[in-house]
């Protein structure tokens, strides 16, 4: 009887859940999850595991979260699973090639854009940012360079308007589970073959620090509006009102016509949220969460918290 091929999957985020449930799911022995170490959380800070080490646990699977792979014992411990295949998504930490070379037949990367677009550490958020109209997953064979293997295979999906980073991670790990279902056995035995990425077209993505979420309200009201949904859930774009720090949770696009206003006034108030005025066109804020407070729609925040002509951003 033919033996299963030995699959080390690699991942840390919620969106490498589907595609380890897809692996889960198929005839592959998962000999080991590597996966990032436990992390402080919350604002008690205390340790907890991310949502793979997680899921592994469930599935009785062995877990791999050393903090460094670089180490002998590192490599030892991998070397002894003896891995056919390693598989990554969103794991999120170097993996150095003396562990790659363990794979017998593949290493390979599910990344969460078109490549050679967004290639890099947030292509879920640069995607949102930059007004993308559609993004996707891309199967690769891992090279040296991040994220420049040749595909074997992409899928691509539409993006709404209200997308947020959360949102579209769902959306694309669901594609990519099923990009895995219907690609994975005929990429292992040779029945795709991988096509090289154009370099010429390579776009590349940054990381991204809670710095970066601080709203500039001299921006047009179309990249506010972007801003906020792709820093949803993380690091949730912010302003100040009253020298008090405001996380924007929500937000739309104002439709109604020219408003009048400087840039973070609030304006008016409407049906479905609080009208602040940008450097270009003017944006709902729906729901909101001043320092201390709990996230709230933001007409009932306004019961509580006056903010008519006031104008967020600025701080003494």
């Amino acid at each position: 009887m033919k033996q299963p091929l030995k699959i080390i999957f690699a991942g840390s985020s919620s969106f490498s859940k589907e595609p380890l449930k897809a692996l889960y799911d198929m005839d592959y022995e998962i000999v080991g999850v590597l996966t990032q170490p436990d992390k402080k959380q919350g604002r008690g800070q205390k340790r907890g595991a991310n949502p793979i080490k997680a899921l592994a646990i469930d599935f009785g699977l062995k877990i791999l979260d050393m903090p460094d792979l670089k180490t002998d014992s590192a490599f030892l411990e991998i070397q002894e699973l003896n891995p056919d295949v390693i598989l990554t998504a969103s794991y999120g930490n170097f993996i150095p090639q003396q562990i790659l070379n363990l794979a017998t037949i593949d290493t390979l990367n599910i990344h969460p854009s078109l490549l050679p677009q967004w290639r890099g550490a947030t292509p879920i958020q640069a995607s949102i940012l930059n007004g993308d109209t559609e993004t996707g997953v891309s199967l690769i064979r891992m090279t040296s360079e991040l994220d420049a293997g040749p595909v074997f295979t992409s899928e691509v999906i539409n993006v709404d308007e209200q997308e947020t980073h959360q949102t579209l991670s769902i959306k694309l790990s669901l594609l990519s589970a099923t990009m895995i279902k219907e690609s994975l056995k005929k990429i292992l035995s040779g029945k795709i073959e991988p096509k090289e990425q154009k370099e010429e077209e390579a776009t590349f993505c940054k990381k991204i620090s809670k710095a970066d979420g601080e709203i500039s309200w001299h921006k047009s009201a179309k990249a506010i509006n972007r801003s906020i949904k792709a820093y949803n859930p993380w690091p949730i774009a912010y302003t100040y009102i009253d020298n008090k720090y405001l996380r924007l949770w929500d937000s739309a696009i104002d439709n109604s016509g020219p408003q009048s206003g400087r840039p973070g006034e609030v304006i008016a108030l409407q049906s479905d949220g609080v009208l602040i005025q940008t450097g270009s066109g003017s944006l709902i804020i729906k729901s909101l969460q001043l320092e201390g407070r709990k996230q709230i729609n933001a007409l009932d925040f306004i019961k509580g918290f006056p903010m008519m002509g006031k104008v967020l951003g600025l701080k003494q």
